[in-house]
């Protein structure tokens, strides 16, 4: 399974080529997003009406936030923190819950590479 970015999402909802392409890629694979993910696009319903973000991931499976996606979380946010190139919380929570779950998180937000992980593929967006 691969979790998708917000980026990627929003772009492929859109239609744009680079982000319907990244899915593709991994289209052997199903698609997740997490919670933090939903909660950014329910946010951005203002370009994209919340039917149609109800739809587009209907498919996809949702990972919520327990006990381990928590900590998952709060161990990056305690070495960003200490290599000082601390990024936005709820990336955090993204990179955490796609980790804790073993998933691959898929973004065009060169940020995450500070997370130095393995299974966060950062491409070019």
């Amino acid at each position: 399974m691969v979790v998708f970015d917000t980026n990627i999402l929003i772009d492929a909802m859109n239609g744009k080529k680079k982000a319907v392409d990244a899915m593709n890629r991994h289209s052997g694979e199903k698609a997740a997003l997490t919670i933090f993910n939903k909660y950014e696009l329910l946010n951005g319903r203002r370009f994209v009406s919340r039917s149609a973000i109800e739809e587009f991931v209907n498919e996809m499976v949702v990972y919520d936030a327990g006990a381990k996606e928590i900590e998952a979380s709060s161990d990056i946010y305690i070495r960003l923190a200490e290599s000082g190139q601390m990024i936005d919380e709820l990336d955090i929570l993204i990179a955490g819950t796609a980790l804790a779950n073993g998933e691959t998180l898929v973004t065009f937000d060169r940020h995450f590479k500070g997370i130095g992980d393995k299974n966060i593929i950062v491409l070019d967006g």
